[in-house]
């Protein structure tokens, strides 16, 4: 490496070696203009990935003493085929966490419900809200005994809350057969079959804030090194 370039007065009173001077301390200068402003970038984004990790946090503490599902459950027709089936689960009430095995037999309904048990013309939807309770209980509800909703969406609508000391698990549709009545715990949840025309299961979502999405940048600049002048 060529020697580097003192100030002093020898150098300053060249006029070659003072130009070489400065024209190294300005290189330097860039280079940490450069430098400074990918770091004052970088910091910016570093504080935006820093205040969502604060906010996932703060959701987490929020979440800790409520209830909800921790990982959500898969929920199908059962192996007996008028059952809701589910697979394994993690849920919370009142801050305390509890196991739920998954079970392919599956749950009846809480009550033999019906849609459309008039079996008038067309087909019609019915909902029915699934809940669990600390001792890993199931139950099921819905608006009435029967129900005769034109749309999945209305009957959906018309679906009550949870209960308290229970957290949602789910809710299940189901559409009967043209002129015909559908009949909980006693016709299945086959799609197309004999029993009803469709079926939906929609379980409920984990309670927990998504992972954080953010990245820290990383400078990009070279490093800054001292600059050298070919002369002395």
């Amino acid at each position: 490496m060529a020697d580097k370039q003192m100030i002093n007065y020898e150098n300053a009173s060249n006029p070659v070696r003072l130009v070489d001077v400065l024209t190294a301390m300005d290189g330097e200068i860039d280079l940490n203009r450069t430098l400074s402003n990918e770091l004052k970038a970088d910091m910016n984004t570093n504080k935006a990935v820093l205040d969502e990790i604060k906010a996932q946090l703060n959701a987490v503490l929020a979440y800790l003493p409520a209830d909800g599902i921790i990982n959500a459950t898969v929920l199908s027709e059962g192996t007996t085929d008028d059952h809701i089936a589910n697979t394994m689960f993690d849920y919370m009430i009142d801050g305390v966490s509890y196991h739920k095995a998954a079970d392919a037999v599956g749950m009846e309904l809480s009550a033999a419900d019906t849609v459309n048990t008039a079996a008038a013309a067309g087909s019609f939807w019915g909902g029915w809200r699934i809940q669990i309770d600390a001792a890993g209980t199931f139950s099921t509800k819905s608006v009435g005994a029967d129900q005769v909703y034109a749309t999945e969406a209305l009957a959906i609508a018309a679906i009550p809350a949870v209960d308290a000391a229970n957290v949602e698990v789910g809710y299940v549709t189901v559409q009967s057969n043209d002129t015909d009545a559908w009949i909980g715990n006693t016709d299945d949840f086959s799609p197309g079959g004999a029993d009803c025309l469709d079926a939906n299961f929609y379980p409920k979502a984990s309670s927990i804030p998504a992972a954080v999405a953010g990245t820290p940048a990383a400078t990009s600049a070279a490093d800054v090194t001292e600059k050298t002048t070919a002369g002395k």
